[in-house]
């Protein structure tokens, strides 16, 4: 977009526009790939799907004591806990060489609230359309 010289990141306002329409669209597609994934077998668990390992070991009668599958169950559990998962304080710190890290910058504009929110009742991002197709 920016080579055929509809965007320009400098302008803070083709950048609100471009996080308004393709974050929903970016996320959807997030979405998408999860739900693929979840349902794919896998060959060498006996065809089950992610989805099913995980539901059939939180159903088996052999794991009901554990806390890993008492904490799903409660209700109590927020998603706080999230933030903390797969965190091993012990572990050894991987290797960045190679990894890349991308900073996605908050693009605030000043609208009055009311026409920012007429924008966004307005404009479905999820709507199908041929131009912002061809941007994937």
């Amino acid at each position: 977009m920016e080579e055929s010289g509809i965007l320009h990141r400098d302008n803070r306002l083709h950048m609100f526009v471009l996080h308004l329409i393709y974050t929903p669209r970016i996320n959807r597609a997030l979405e998408s790939f999860v739900s693929a994934w979840n349902q794919h077998t896998m060959r060498t668990e006996r065809n089950w799907s992610p989805l099913q390992m995980w539901t059939n070991g939180m159903l088996d009668i052999r794991n009901h004591q554990l806390s890993a599958v008492a904490n799903v169950a409660d209700s109590e559990t927020g998603f706080d806990d999230l933030e903390w998962f797969g965190f091993d304080p012990y572990a050894p710190t991987p290797d960045d060489e190679g990894l890349t890290t991308v900073v996605v910058d908050d693009v605030n504009i000043d609208v009055e609230d009311h026409i920012l929110n007429q924008l966004i009742n307005n404009t479905n991002p999820l709507q199908n359309s041929v131009f912002t197709e061809c941007w994937y």
